[in-house]
């Protein structure tokens, strides 16, 4: 078995303590590196990757002068070039001197050291960026740190510029709180959603998108706005704008569909739609590489010949929610399955799904209207204890259809086992199909061991 990537142990390790070591002695000879070194690198394994972070903050105190504004100095004075800042994105710095941060915000946050602290952070974004750390600062000294991070946001450097929005966020990952109004930092927003650079403009878009689960007609107007002022090109404009209402989409809010131009409640029809294992083929519509001259196509995991969506019968399909063909609507001209009523198959029929391999889903669809259709799906996951309460919605399609228009979508999700983000276990899990931010399509797979 491949051995589980391992983040902390990437970022966090006895070279690149050694790299900060060497920096730190060549500028200020009397550091001892190799102390430095083996005390810091001892306690790494019994530490998570913020621990990390935090323990070599703690190194940096013991064998830096006592002295705050001598021992950052040195810092400073050992820190690497700057990120390239004719750049636009995938920069991101190097993890190894975000301690750096930390050990300004314990030591410096104070009265006498403000302006100090804040420029030694300004510093240190360059190289890594300071968003956690500026977050104290906000704290403590909000009014002032606000005046900086304005001044910021028109820096020369675009990790500065991003630092004033990125570290405003009022829902950043992996960070202090903040107790800052979510819409206090708007005049910055609306001085960074023109910048030329995507690692701005991607932490505008993630900025309102946390303002967006708590205020989203704010969202909604703030983006008009910048959308007609004409300052952002047509492209990145759309990027900030979908980025940024990503969360509302997912959650099928009304008023960002219709500002996306999407209809809430869609009519289509939904014909088919199946999981399988990699073994298994998908059918196919018309001829198959693997069926006869009906299009039909040979299913290798139960040995049988599976009928294509139109006639095969539900009991002998794995996993496969299957509508009538071309559904008959009603007096109201309501779908049957605008209620989600199209049938699941048994938990006999649910497919093995081998950890390791990816799980293949495909959506067969008839469009009833002209109508842009915003398609995502939603795949629940099995935790520790059993229980399917882990999801989260993917991206999947985007396209204009015509009435009548028949329309396929497949898609294959990895399951990796040593993913960083994600404990996969073992067990049932599901996966929900959702058009204009309705569920049109549901059904289930059995995750089994490697």
């Amino acid at each position: 078995m491949e051995p589980k990537f391992s983040l902390k142990d990437s970022l966090f390790n006895r070279t690149k303590v050694e790299k900060i070591a060497s920096e730190i002695h060549t500028v200020f000879p009397d550091f001892d590196r190799v102390g430095f070194v083996s005390q810091t690198v001892g306690k790494f394994p019994e530490l998570e990757l913020k621990a990390r972070i935090s323990w070599i903050a703690d190194s940096l105190t013991s064998f830096l002068p006592t002295d705050f504004r001598a021992a950052v100095g040195i810092l400073l004075a050992a820190l690497p070039p700057a990120c390239d800042p004719t750049l636009r994105d995938d920069d991101f710095g190097d993890f190894i001197y975000a301690p750096y941060s930390e050990f300004v915000v314990r030591h410096g946050c104070t009265t006498s050291d403000l302006d100090f602290s804040l420029q030694a952070l300004k510093a240190i974004t360059t190289r890594f960026s300071a968003e956690d750390a500026i977050r104290y600062f906000i704290n403590a000294f909000p009014s002032e740190t606000m005046g900086v991070l304005s001044v910021w946001a028109q820096d020369a450097h675009y990790h500065v510029r991003r630092l004033a929005s990125e570290g405003t966020r009022p829902k950043l990952p992996w960070s202090q709180k903040i107790v800052l109004n979510p819409g206090a930092a708007a005049p910055i927003l609306d001085t960074l959603f023109s910048d030329s650079t995507r690692f701005v403009t991607r932490s505008v878009a993630n900025h309102l998108n946390d303002i967006s689960k708590t205020d989203p007609d704010f969202v909604l107007a703030k983006l008009a706005e910048w959308r007609d002022s004409g300052k952002q090109s047509d492209k990145e404009m759309a990027y900030i704008v979908t980025h940024s209402l990503r969360t509302l989409i997912k959650q099928g809010h009304e008023e960002t569909l219709s500002f996306l131009g999407f209809v809430s409640g869609t009519e289509v029809d939904v014909l088919a739609f199946e999981i399988k294992s990699p073994s298994v083929p998908l059918w196919i519509k018309g001829e198959a590489n693997t069926g006869d001259s009906k299009g039909r196509s040979i299913d290798s995991g139960r040995g049988m010949l599976a009928e294509p969506p139109e006639h095969a019968p539900h009991e002998d399909r794995q996993s496969l929610i299957l509508a009538q063909p071309q559904a008959q609507r009603d007096s109201k001209g309501q779908s049957p399955l605008e209620s989600l009523s199209c049938r699941e198959a048994r938990p006999s029929d649910m497919p093995n799904i081998r950890m390791g391999d990816p799980v293949f889903f495909a959506l067969e669809i008839l469009a009833t209207r002209d109508e842009r259709l915003l398609i995502d799906y939603v795949m629940y996951f099995q935790n520790k204890s059993g229980a399917m309460t882990n999801k989260k919605v993917y991206k999947l399609k985007q396209l204009s259809v015509q009435k009548n228009e028949r329309v396929r979508v497949e898609k294959k999700h990895p399951l990796r086992a040593n993913m960083s983000t994600r404990q996969l276990y073992p067990g049932r899990h599901r996966i929900e199909v959702q058009i204009n931010g309705r569920v049109v399509a549901a059904g289930e797979f059995n995750l089994v061991g490697e």
